[in-house]
């Protein structure tokens, strides 16, 4: 696992910007091994009968999570200036970290990412495949996707899951080796998650709040 670049405090600070502009979304942690929806009915409108709409579904209930992490959905709900700013600082703080993080070994399609000190995880790493065989799926459509995984933080035991979000067909929602959750069209262009990871008494856990950012390199297709 890959030691964080000396950029905590930007990332600290970073998060702490998403949560506080997410206005209506609890921030304490929903209890260990429960999907949290307490930002979903607030931030992700339903899409249209045509599968258009402005927003992404709630997380479906059959996405595997591992044991002991919880997870919902958010959106910051500030514009698109600043959801381009969120886009770049993320992107700023992960360009130091991905040349050297590896791929990892049993799943070459998800990234590793290390843990920052402050005990928060901004698992925000972008990656590139032409297609999703290696995984037993095959996708098509855009190959530029995002990743986010939990992988075995410091040996908590916690496993792995992901999340993969396609830029051209919406929001694609699988874990590790399936796919869990419909495509949703965004005529505005396709978003990306966050989420942090925090240390609780048995293992982690992710809090209930994640924020939807505005990636303006998927406008182009």
């Amino acid at each position: 696992m890959k030691t964080a670049a000396p950029r905590t405090a930007a990332a600290a600070a970073l998060l702490t910007a998403l949560a506080a502009g997410c206005s209506g979304a609890s921030q304490t942690p929903a209890p260990l091994g429960t999907t949290s929806s307490a930002s979903s009915s607030a931030h992700a409108p339903s899409p249209t009968s045509s599968g258009a709409g402005t927003g992404w579904l709630a997380p479906p209930a059959s996405i595997a999570l591992p044991a002991g992490l919880s997870f919902a959905w958010g959106y910051t709900p500030s514009g698109k200036a600043d959801l381009d700013q969120a886009v770049e600082a993320v992107e700023d703080i992960n360009r130091a970290e991905i040349a050297g993080i590896g791929s990892n070994p049993q799943n070459p399609n998800m990234i590793d990412f290390g843990r920052y000190a402050s005990g928060q995880t901004l698992a925000w790493i972008r990656a590139t495949f032409t297609d999703y065989a290696r995984n037993n799926e095959t996708w098509t459509g855009a190959a530029r996707f995002y990743n986010i995984a939990t992988s075995d933080f410091q040996g908590s035991g916690v496993g792995e899951s992901g999340i993969v979000q396609f830029c051209s067909d919406g929001a694609a929602l699988i874990d590790k080796n399936r796919r869990t959750g419909a495509s949703v069209a965004d005529p505005s262009g396709t978003a990306l998650v966050t989420f942090k990871v925090t240390a609780v008494p048995g293992g982690w856990q992710a809090s209930n709040f994640t924020a939807v950012v505005k990636d303006p390199s998927c406008d182009a297709g």
